[in-house]
């Protein structure tokens, strides 16, 4: 097994997740939205991030998360899980908004699922590996 963490490849699978995310923004923003309403739209756009991103990793970075071990893993998705939310906050203040806008969408109890795409950010390396090693066994 690689001691090494490929640090730039998982960064830069990372990083191109960015743009996907804020594509997934604006056709939330701009074509579904106002046939569901935002909230809906909002959770939609949730699940499909989630798991656009875990596609994403998958096709990106297998080969790395491949050869790591568990205690890599977690850090892989910690760190990916720690550059979105530095990405989250800064732009969003950067933007000009307010701490209770932003955290509008961590309460779960109105519905808000965006700690569904945290979840899954930080959980798949870990879910990646579940499946290479599975898909090897059969």
């Amino acid at each position: 097994m690689n001691t090494d963490l490929p640090v730039l490849r998982l960064f830069l699978t990372w990083l191109l997740f960015v743009p996907v995310a804020i594509i997934n923004g604006s056709v939330r923003q701009f074509f579904y939205q106002k046939y569901l309403g935002e909230l809906r739209a909002h959770q939609l756009s949730s699940i499909i991030g989630s798991l656009l991103f875990i596609i994403f990793a998958y096709i990106l970075a297998r080969r790395q998360l491949a050869g790591l071990s568990s205690s890599q893993l977690f850090l892989t998705g910690l760190c990916w899980l720690v550059l979105t939310l530095i990405f989250e906050f800064g732009m969003g203040l950067a933007a000009g908004r307010s701490w209770q806008y932003m955290l509008a969408d961590y309460n779960l109890k109105a519905g808000r699922l965006w700690l569904l795409v945290l979840m899954a950010i930080f959980f798949a390396p870990i879910l990646i590996k579940f499946l290479l090693l599975h898909a090897n066994k059969r």
